[in-house]
This record gives C-alpha cells, structure tokens and sequence, in this order.
C-alpha cells in the first residue's frame, strides 16, 4: 500500500496490488477520524491497482482500504 507524493499539494495516488478479484473499499479520512470521502466501494480484478486521491484542504488524512478481509492504513499529509 503506496500513497504518493506525500505530502502532497492536493493530489495523490494510492497503489496496492490484488491477489485475486476482491470487494474493495477504499475511504479517506480527516485526522480526527471523521469520514472525509469515499475514493472506491466495488469489486475489483486482482493485479496492480492505482486511484486518484484529491483533498482540497491542508492536513493530515488517513487512507483506510478493506479488501479480501484485510484493512491497511496509510497517511497522506497535503499542503497547499
């Protein structure tokens, strides 16, 4: 699970890689823990996946992505 650039001026890509087809729900949240954006909610094919991130508001945000029963976190700190 890659978030990059980070920090970044308001766009990132988040990428990660499926082993297999899975459900997968991608959300962003603010540092306070309040949900900022949903990036993703559908199935997926297994293979490299890249998505677009964009935050119009400096801060720190915490990308959650579920997938295949697993949850992996990553930060994105955005400076404008």
């Amino acid at each position: 699970l890659l978030m990059a650039p980070d920090p970044s001026r308001g766009t990132s890509t988040l990428s990660f890689e499926l082993l297999q087809p899975s459900r997968v729900e991608i959300e962003l949240y603010t540092s306070l823990g309040t949900l900022h954006s949903v990036v993703y909610n559908g199935l997926l094919g297994a293979g490299y996946q890249t998505f677009p991130v964009q935050v119009a508001q400096s801060g720190a945000y915490f990308c959650v992505v579920r997938a295949g029963g697993r949850r992996q976190t990553v930060a994105l700190n955005v400076v404008r």
